[in-house]
Formats: structure tokens, C-alpha cells, sequence
């Protein structure tokens, strides 16, 4: 299939699902130069990706946790955890101010992960917020576990402590 001028034919990189574990540090901050001001940005991704790797590493070990594994189609997964089994956990993280806006962001790519043809599976699909888990996003993530069987979870991240919370 040929694209056109406005929407032009994409080819697909080539790869495949290659675990690596390990975290890769970035910047946690930047300035953005706006005119007349200067605006001075934190990169919370960037901080909450380390501190999540750091709290799996803890729980899961060194070589069993790693961030922005490529996926087959050429996307990064925030962070994999490798299970004894060789089955795989996907996390990706949402900086956004409530669980149901950080579960609408990360959903689709979550799908992509694990579900496009050729993608590694995972066993779990978890989305990472700093956002308290409330009734409806709770109630949305059951729904898509019991009616299309789609393994996705939310889970909130404790910066402060530096850690998960588990859920209720």
C-alpha cells in the first residue's frame, strides 16, 4: 500500500524483542527558553523511571529488570521485568495529575507492546502514576481484564518513598 503527500506510507523498522536489564540514567531537568522568561522544566519521567527501577531491582533483582527495551516495532518500553518462567511485565509511566488521564495515555502503547503481531507477550501490562488509583479507573481496569481479558493493572508510585503502592 502506497501513502499519499498528507499521509505518507510509513515502512516498519526492522527488529525484535531484545531484553537488556540495566537502566539507562537521563536528565531530570531542563530549561526551556521562553520569550521573556525562562521556564525551568522537571523531566518527572525521567526521575520516576529511575526510582521504578530501582524499587523492581530491589524486589526483583539487577538482571531482571530493565528500561527502554526495544520493542519489534522500534518503541521503547519505560520498564520489563523478566520472571523466572521467561514470562515479561511491562510498565510504562504517565506523569499525568490522575489515574484515568495516565491510564488513557498509556493504554494504546501498552497494546502495542505486547499485542502487535511478532510483539513479545506480556504477562502483565502496568501502568505507573503518581495519581491515587480512584473507583471509576478501578472499575474501567476490571472491566478490560474480565471482558477482553486484557492483563492491564495501574499502580501508583510513592517518589517520596521511593517505592509502589501495592494495591487494596
Amino acid at each position: 500500500m502506497q501513502g499519499t503527500d498528507d499521509f505518507p506510507f510509513v515502512s516498519e523498522p526492522a527488529g525484535a524483542f531484545s531484553f537488556k536489564p540495566g537502566c539507562s540514567a537521563k536528565s531530570s531537568g531542563t530549561i526551556a527558553s521562553i520569550p521573556q522568561r525562562e521556564l525551568d522544566i522537571t523531566l518527572r519521567h525521567n526521575d520516576l523511571q529511575l526510582a521504578l527501577h530501582a524499587h523492581l531491582s530491589a524486589k526483583y533483582g539487577n538482571n531482571a529488570v530493565g528500561t527502554e527495551t526495544v520493542t519489534i516495532k522500534g518503541c521503547k518500553i519505560d520498564a520489563v521485568v523478566r520472571h523466572e518462567n521467561n514470562s515479561y511485565w511491562f510498565y510504562e509511566i504517565k506523569t499525568a495529575f490522575s489515574a484515568r488521564v495516565c491510564i488513557r495515555e498509556a493504554l494504546a502503547q501498552l497494546m502495542e507492546y505486547s499485542f502487535w503481531p511478532g510483539a513479545q507477550e506480556a504477562e502483565r501490562l502496568i501502568i505507573i502514576g503518581e495519581a491515587v488509583l480512584d473507583e471509576s479507573s478501578k472499575r474501567f481496569l476490571e472491566l478490560l481484564r474480565n471482558r477482553f481479558a486484557i492483563p492491564i493493572y495501574y499502580q501508583q508510585f510513592d517518589t517520596a518513598a521511593g517505592s509502589l503502592i501495592e494495591p487494596a
